[in-house]
């Protein structure tokens, strides 16, 4: 009965033993599981149980600890990396926004001279063509006082023969005045429409500029993003 007794206590003490380093092994492993699991998901600010213990835990959780310290040196390597591509992808888009703005400034520029001078171009033109209109006007009246002369003179024309040939001889000359003047008038018309096409290339060069200011708002908006 007493060697009963005494292999029934062996039997409880074996149990007791066995379930106290049955939880001192399993709990520390289960915490050291959801640490990394924290770590996978990227806080490295978790603390990893087991790092003062000198047995087997205690080394995985140091195993453990170096990795982490990588992790982090990792982490903020890769930091640093995008933070200096950030800032040089910015600097190329602010000098393509300046580039950009040299452009639209050096086109408008071009432009603007060009209709300037065309406009100076088409207003000098249009007073020549006054001025001619006025000339030819005043030497269609002179021909028309010319005829009414000749037509006088052709009714005297048996006692003024001299002086009818005078007059033809005139009425030749102011044809071929008028003749001329309407030559130039003309010229001064084909100039005209030269100028006036000039002025349609410069209205094109300023579409132009629209679809560049369209592009520089895109790429603005861009930057904005």
């Amino acid at each position: 009965r007493l060697m009963m007794m005494l292999a029934l206590g062996g039997l409880a003490i074996g149990a007791v033993l066995a379930l106290m380093l049955g939880n001192g092994i399993s709990r520390p492993m289960i915490a050291m599981c959801k640490a990394m699991r924290e770590l996978a998901s990227g806080n490295f600010d978790v603390v990893l149980p087991g790092l003062g213990r000198k047995d087997e835990i205690g080394e995985m959780a140091g195993a453990v600890e170096e990795f982490k310290v990588q992790a982090v040196a990792k982490a903020e390597r890769d930091a640093a990396a995008s933070e200096v591509q950030n800032r040089e992808q910015a600097a190329s888009r602010r000098a393509e926004l300046i580039r950009f703005a040299d452009d639209f400034e050096s086109a408008v520029g071009a432009i603007v001279s060009n209709v300037s001078a065309s406009a100076v171009q088409l207003e000098s033109a249009a007073s020549t063509l006054t001025r001619t209109a006025e000339t030819t006007q005043s030497l269609s009246s002179q021909v028309a006082g010319v005829s009414e002369q000749a037509s006088s003179n052709m009714q005297s024309v048996a006692t003024a023969t001299e002086e009818l040939s005078a007059s033809v001889e005139e009425i030749g000359r102011q044809v071929r005045d008028s003749s001329r003047i309407a030559e130039a008038a003309v010229v001064q018309a084909k100039e005209t429409d030269g100028r006036i096409g000039k002025l349609s290339h410069a209205a094109q060069q300023i579409g132009e500029v629209v679809k560049l200011i369209t592009a520089i708002a895109e790429q603005t908006n861009l930057l904005a993003l």
